[in-house]
């Protein structure tokens, strides 16, 4: 069992629908489809994040005070059945640093209160990383606050060792309850409100789609050439900061940065 471990460059922005299918066009030469893209019958797959925070909200305030080396923890799921995947995802300065650990769904909540899984008992690299996703959330006293849910389409490059292109829609969140480690909230009775902050397009777009590129700090070229030709403006948009503020959890500010 090995963790996953990227160093990444990650540009997000906000789009259209008739925009998305011009970048998708775009891209083709040099991706192709996450081999999970479709799910269902339909394109995409869903994510539901478990975001862990301490009660002052702490990692939130980090992102508001624009602290130069911050970090999240959160547990994402793919749908209703399958494994639990344990990630700390740390910001410094525009380099982001994401630990990955992958624990068997039912034991989640013990592995994040810091019980070693099934799998866990030799020391090792997937160890070592769930040992410092325990020791930052029992550090800070970390728990439930947040879940965010959205369906991914995914595209990964076929020419670098690493590049990721990926279109995000329906983002919502709902504030979790502390005593609450539900990583399925489809029948959850939470109270979900979108993010994707629609009203921002102009047109009377009430939807958008939030595209990321993702890739090594160094850019590919056919990137940067993607954002000049579409005239892409970089938006700064974190999905666990703008639901605290839409959800009203904890604190009343906070909103999304808009950059031209």
């Amino acid at each position: 069992m090995q963790p996953q471990v990227f160093e990444r460059l990650e540009l997000k922005y906000a789009l259209d629908e008739h925009t998305a299918a011009r970048v998708r066009r775009a891209i083709a030469p040099w991706v192709s489809p996450d081999r999970f893209n479709t799910v269902g019958g339909r394109a995409g797959y869903p994510i539901a994040s478990l975001y862990l925070d301490t009660p002052g909200l702490a990692f939130h305030r980090a992102k508001l005070e624009g602290q130069s080396d911050r970090f999240k923890l959160r547990i994402r799921t793919y749908g209703p059945d399958g494994p639990a995947h344990m990630e700390i995802k740390r910001k410094v300065n525009q380099v982001v640093h994401k630990l990955r650990v992958t624990v068997p769904r039912e034991t989640a909540q013990s592995a994040a209160r810091g019980t070693l899984p099934p799998g866990f008992e030799e020391p090792g690299p997937a160890r070592r990383v769930l040992e410092r996703f325990q020791f930052l959330a029992l550090r800070s006293g970390a728990e439930p606050k947040l879940t965010v849910c959205y369906d991914r389409e995914a595209y990964q490059s076929t020419v670098d060792s690493y590049a990721r292109v990926t279109f995000d829609r329906s983002i919502t969140a709902a504030p979790t309850d502390p005593l609450d480690w539900n990583l399925y909230p489809g029948t959850a009775p939470l109270e979900w409100r979108y993010l994707d902050a629609g009203a921002k397009l102009p047109d009377g777009v009430t939807s958008v789609v939030m595209l990321e590129l993702k890739c090594e700090p160094q850019m590919p070229l056919w990137m940067s050439r993607i954002i000049r030709e579409h005239d892409l403006g970089r938006v700064g948009f974190s999905k666990y900061s703008s639901g605290i503020a839409t959800c009203g959890v904890g604190l009343s500010q906070s909103q999304i940065v808009w950059r031209s």
